[in-house]
């Protein structure tokens, strides 16, 4: 390996040892608690349009425009992170992930539930599961 490539290395790995457990906790835990409440679509969406926009895209001009190299990867990565932790964490606070779950519902509109008893059931395991979940993020938040 040549010298540079070896500095360019280290630091690379500096970075992303620093970066990763500060960043992506945020930027991944809250959502797979969204959506296992039933946000599907809110996480779905916001997940594409942060790698594209973010990630791809940001990458595309700096190497373009700014002449950057590999790093530049890395950057695009912390930047998509960043930006989903910051909304994901609005979204967890905002609290309107709720809905999704008081109506009995996913994302698509569709009832999940059949019968008035069936619904009785389904609430109380829907309380005890959002309970669990909760704290696990809040803990983590």
């Amino acid at each position: 390996m040549e010298p540079a490539s070896a500095v360019m290395c280290f630091y690379m790995m500096t970075v992303i040892t620093i970066v990763k457990p500060i960043v992506w906790v945020p930027a991944f835990i809250p959502p797979y608690g969204l959506r296992a409440a039933g946000d599907v679509k809110f996480s779905m969406i916001t997940s594409c349009c942060t790698m594209w926009l973010c990630r791809v895209s940001l990458c595309v001009y700096l190497c373009r425009v700014w002449g950057f190299g590999p790093i530049v990867v890395w950057i695009g990565m912390f930047a998509d992170w960043t930006v989903r932790a910051v909304i994901f964490t609005w979204r967890f606070h905002s609290r309107r992930w709720l809905v999704c779950i008081k109506e009995g519902r996913s994302d698509s509109g569709r009832r999940n539930i059949q019968s008035v008893s069936e619904a009785d059931s389904v609430d109380e395991r829907k309380k005890e599961s959002i309970s669990g979940t909760t704290m696990v993020i809040c803990t983590i938040l």
